[in-house]
C-alpha cells in the first residue's frame, strides 16, 4: 500500500519540524545521512546518503506516496565538487527513484533559503547558488520529459521559504 510520505533531509531544522507536524495525519519515514534524534516513535528512519545506490531499497518498497526533498548540502566549509555532488548529483538520483518507483507526489525545496529569502540579501545571486539552481531544474525538465509512465503522471511542487 503507498501510504508512506518520505522526507529527505529530515534531520535538518526543516525537516524535524515537518515531521513532527505531519506524522500526527500520515505516515512518515525519514531519509538523511545524519541521525534524527528525538524522532517520534512511529516515524521510520533510513540513516543514508542520498548517493549512495542502497536509497533506492526504500523506493523500491514500493510503500511511497509522495516524496518531500529537503535534502540540500550547504556546509560553507566544504568545497564546491562536495555541494555539486550532493545537491544536484544526489539530486538526480532521488527523483529517478521517484520516478522509477511510481511515486506520484514530489516537492523540492529551493534552497533560496540557504542564504536568507529576503529582497535585500545579495548572496541570492550568487553565481554558484544560480548554476545549482538552474542544473537541479535541468535534471527535473529531464526527467519530465523521458517515457516513464510513473513520471508523466507525477505532481511535482517546488517549495521556496516567503520573504
Amino acid at each position: 500500500m503507498r501510504d508512506v510520505v518520505l522526507v529527505t533531509g529530515i534531520s535538518g531544522n526543516l525537516g524535524r519540524a515537518l515531521a513532527r507536524q505531519l506524522h500526527r495525519t500520515e505516515r512518515v519515514a525519514g531519509l538523511d545521512r545524519r541521525p534524527f534524534e528525538g524522532r517520534p516513535k512511529d516515524l521510520s528512519m533510513h540513516q543514508l546518503d542520498i548517493r549512495k545506490r542502497k536509497v533506492e531499497d526504500v523506493f523500491r518498497k514500493g510503500e511511497i506516496k509522495a516524496l518531500i526533498h529537503l535534502g540540500i548540502m550547504h556546509d560553507p566549509r566544504l568545497p564546491q565538487t562536495e555541494h555539486h555532488s550532493f545537491n544536484v548529483l544526489g539530486t538526480k538520483a532521488v527523483l529517478e527513484y521517484a520516478a522509477k518507483y511510481g511515486v506520484s507526489k514530489v516537492v523540492v525545496l529551493s534552497s533560496t533559503n540557504v542564504y536568507g529569502p529576503r529582497p535585500d540579501n545579495d548572496k541570492i545571486h550568487d553565481a554558484y547558488y544560480q548554476q545549482v539552481q538552474w542544473m537541479i531544474a535541468e535534471v527535473l525538465d529531464c526527467l519530465r520529459s523521458t517515457p516513464l509512465d510513473s513520471w508523466s503522471a507525477l505532481e511535482q511542487a517546488t517549495a521556496r521559504a516567503a520573504p
